[in-house]
């Protein structure tokens, strides 16, 4: 996970160290109920660390939409376009080369997409599987078009 490589200590901690806690608790398990509440308290503890680094990816995303909106048209023009020419003058700071943010973690559950997109339990006919696929292909459209704009709208959700 890209992600996890830029996170800063104590969020990489704040999101991980429940799930190894929990993990640790399921290999010490006694019994089978202990078992699966701690499995089904890791699927909470997942979505909580998701939350976390999605949370600093927004923060990052923030402050370089900051950087770039202080940075000269010119000076802004370069960080966007490294590889185009244009001329420099010895009195222009050093421009900073554009680093793509990392992206969101987005979960796409497939059975979710099966009772809510296709309606039916069980994919059973051919025109079951083709509903199936076409909703996940609209489900990554509409990640793709959030991604795009920056952020969650009234119409588009993740």
């Amino acid at each position: 996970m890209e992600q996890l490589n830029t996170l800063p200590d104590t969020d990489k901690n704040k999101a991980l160290y429940p799930l190894q806690q929990c993990k640790s608790r399921i290999s010490s398990a006694n019994s089978l109920y202990q078992m699966i509440s701690e499995a089904q308290q890791a699927t909470e503890l997942e979505d909580e660390a998701i939350e976390i680094i999605n949370a600093y990816i927004d923060r990052q995303a923030q402050k370089r939409k900051d950087e770039l909106a202080s940075q000269p048209k010119a000076v802004a023009d370069k960080t966007l376009f490294p590889d185009t020419p244009t001329e420099t003058s010895k009195d222009e700071p050093p421009v900073k080369p554009y680093i793509a943010p990392p992206k969101k973690i987005v979960i796409i559950s497939p059975s979710e997409l099966l009772t809510k997109g296709v309606g039916v339990q069980y994919i059973e006919t051919k025109q079951d599987i083709e509903t199936y696929i076409r909703k996940g292909h609209n489900a990554l459209e509409n990640d793709q078009r959030v991604a795009k704009k920056g952020e969650e709208t009234a119409r588009y959700k993740y």
